[in-house]
């Protein structure tokens, strides 16, 4: 059974494989968006949003256990000043998840990871009209 199981290893070692979702993190809440595997994608949602509901909640504690994962003073800036405040008022949900396309290379289906209501996306299609 696979209880509490969560994600897959994504055929990494322990500390290359957390490298690589704090990484994708990271760049989620400064881009606002990530394009990556599908397996990659899904591992990252799940640890930013637990994050994003640790930093709304916005204790002290909360924030150092955020700063503790996310990479660079730049990401938890961004964080704490673009993305929390633009998160609607719930519990889950703050993430989204959209296959684009397949890989030419191997096949692999390449998803984008984004928050929705992120200001840099909001300036992008600002930009496009």
């Amino acid at each position: 059974m696979r209880h509490l199981r969560s994600r897959g290893k994504l055929g990494r070692p322990t500390d290359q494989r957390m490298a690589l979702v704090r990484g994708l993190v990271s760049a989620l809440f400064i881009e606002g968006h990530v394009e990556t595997t599908l397996a990659r994608a899904k591992s990252a949602q799940t640890m930013a949003e637990k994050l994003l509901v640790r930093a709304r909640r916005g204790r002290l504690h909360d924030l150092r256990l955020v700063a503790r994962v996310i990479w660079g003073k730049r990401a938890f800036k961004a964080l704490r000043e673009k993305v929390v405040p633009s998160l609607p008022a719930r519990n889950c949900g703050y993430t989204k998840l959209v296959r684009v396309r397949r890989r030419r290379g191997d096949g692999s289906i390449i998803a984008r990871l984004y928050i929705p209501g992120h200001p840099s996306l909001r300036e992008a299609e600002a930009a496009e009209e």
